[in-house]
């Protein structure tokens, strides 16, 4: 999840539909202890109308926001586009700013990570197929 430049990663379900997310360099070297809360998929906000969660302590990384999204979005390609060439799919998504490729994994361990999802996918369409066939 991203909210105003800083990218997040769920933390905890609570009551009343609440869930924390707590900031993506929270157990990195900066330690930081940046976090929101969400209820109905709606930021809290408080009387102020600031958001309800705590600051961070580094600044916003545009270029880290922006590879991760690119890197969702070469995930969802893998599931969508079973029968393109995976260093197509990696070809697409790193092209794109300096700045940004520098911060996205390698050609190859995107590769292998594209190999391995397709895989995956490919042996569930084989075990669908043969349960289909059994009954």
């Amino acid at each position: 999840m991203i909210c105003e430049g800083f990218a997040y990663i769920k933390d905890k379900n609570l009551a009343n539909e609440k869930v924390r997310y707590k900031c993506i360099h929270a157990n990195a070297k900066t330690s930081c202890k940046g976090y929101i809360w969400l209820q109905n998929n709606s930021l809290l906000l408080q009387l102020n109308g600031n958001i309800l969660g705590n600051e961070h302590n580094h600044i916003v990384e545009p270029d880290h926001i922006e590879a991760k999204k690119r890197m969702k979005d070469f995930k969802e390609n893998l599931k969508v586009q079973q029968h393109t060439d995976v260093g197509i799919l990696v070809a697409n998504s790193r092209d794109c700013e300096t700045a940004v490729a520098n911060v996205m994994p390698n050609t190859s361990n995107m590769k292998r990570m594209g190999r391995r999802a397709k895989r995956k996918v490919r042996n569930c369409f084989d075990i669908l197929f043969v349960l289909i066939f059994m009954m």
